[in-house]
Formats: C-alpha cells, structure tokens, sequence
C-alpha cells in the first residue's frame, strides 16, 4: 500500500468513528429526554397510589398533585399505562402491579389536568376508579 493510500484510509476511518459517535449520542439524548422520564414516573407514582388505596380499609377519594394534560392514561387491574398522543407503543410507559382479590381497577383520562382515584367499597366487590377532579 502506498502512503497517500494509508492517509486516505485513516481518513476515512476518523470519519467513520465521529459518525457513529455523533449517531450514538443523538440516541442517548433521544432516550434520556424528560419527557420519557416523566411518563416513568407518573406510572410509577400512579401505581403505587393503586396500591395505596387498596390497603386502606374504607372509601377514599385522592387526588394526583401533578399536571398531566400532556398524558393520556389507562388504568386497568393489572396496570396503569401513561403516554402521549405522539406516541407509538414501543414509547409508553407501563407500571403493574397486582391487587388483592376481590378488587377492580379501571379509568380512562386523556389530557386532564387534575385526576383523582376513587375507591368505593360495596358488598360485590371493591373498586378503585380513576376519574377527573
């Protein structure tokens, strides 16, 4: 090989790695962004309210302290689902959690700022809505 060969290969080489190192730090910042961190958390937080309320005895009406008009979320037996309306499925944020028997979770709320969760107590079984302010 040539010399004037060699410096064009290394060349080459130089911009090879500084492409992927500007693709994989365009990755980490899309992955980081607080946006992705918001949704974990509200699902988490949200959970962990389920979980709350199912070991308080009577009825019981708490609400969320935090805006999440930006979110839609779902709430069913298992878990609670939060996203954006821009999100595909692979971006939403999911926490699950397992309720006692006997219980039903349930509610739907797209872009309300203040929510709430119910829980109401009767004879047939016991359940824990999630509903707007």
């Amino acid at each position: 090989m040539k010399r004037g060969e060699s410096v064009l290969l290394m060349i080459f080489e130089l911009l090879a790695v500084v492409v992927i190192i500007l693709i994989t730090i365009s990755i980490a910042k899309a992955f980081s962004s607080d946006e992705g961190i918001n949704k974990i958390k509200i699902s988490q937080d949200l959970g962990m309210m389920v979980n709350l309320l199912a070991g308080i005895p009577d009825n019981s009406l708490v609400k969320y302290p935090y805006d999440v008009s930006k979110y839609t979320i779902l709430l069913d037996s298992e878990k609670v689902v939060v996203k954006t309306d821009e999100d595909q499925n692979f971006v939403r944020s999911t926490y699950r959690f397992i309720l006692p028997e006997g219980y039903i979770a349930d509610g739907f709320i797209s872009q309300k700022a203040n929510i709430c969760f119910k829980k109401e107590n009767t004879k047939e079984n016991k359940r824990i809505a999630l509903l707007e302010c």
